[in-house]
């Protein structure tokens, strides 16, 4: 996770929960933290192959912010998921 100037979003490109830990809500609580205790714009990015974790973001994300964010691609394919966590 890292953040430039005050405008500019934190980005998170890495997150990995151990499999055994995978399927109990433990991954979707740690990022719940994490945009709870770094209020602001958010970006987060996936491997435009790693669909488990285009999924995992894309449902975490949907319900933290009740359907208030953007996806985009870029010119890798890669997805992004745009969002602000000041809107909770």
């Amino acid at each position: 996770m890292k953040q430039g100037q005050a405008d500019e979003p934190y980005e998170m490109g890495e997150f990995f929960i151990m499999q055994k830990f995978g399927r109990r809500g433990v991954g979707t609580a740690v990022a719940q933290s994490l945009f709870d205790r770094f209020p602001g714009p958010w970006l987060i990015h996936q491997m435009w192959n790693n669909y488990k974790a285009q999924a995992f973001w894309r449902r975490v994300v949907n319900a933290y912010t009740n359907g208030h964010y953007e996806e985009y691609y870029d010119e890798r394919r890669r997805p992004f998921q745009k969002f602000s966590s000041e809107r909770r």
